[in-house]
């Protein structure tokens, strides 16, 4: 994964942490899903597909409203993961931490 990419990463997630949730959509790919039919906490109370940017940051401002607005993830390594597309998979191992 070239520095420009772990660069993306990293300042996708502190743009979350911020709550600056209009800069997300700027990290995606237009045809971005995100795609949460496999989560493993017993599923997700929302849709389960999000569809480009604006799908994208749907979903996390929801998370965030649920989880609270103190929730930060914090980047415990980056890598590829990319997938037969080759798309970036999830490309940080991550923790979350919050009340």
């Amino acid at each position: 994964m070239s520095q420009e990419n772990v660069e993306l990463i990293h300042g996708f997630y502190e743009a979350y942490n911020r709550g600056d949730m209009h800069r997300l959509p700027e990290v995606f790919d237009p045809e971005v899903v995100w795609n949460l039919s496999t989560f493993t906490a017993g599923g997700w109370p929302g849709q389960e597909v999000y569809l480009g940017p604006d799908g994208v940051t749907a979903f996390l401002t929801e998370w965030r409203s649920i989880f609270g607005q103190d929730t930060v993830v914090q980047i415990e390594k980056v890598h590829r993961r990319g997938g037969a597309d080759g798309g970036l998979g999830d490309p940080a191992q991550w923790a979350t931490t919050g009340p």
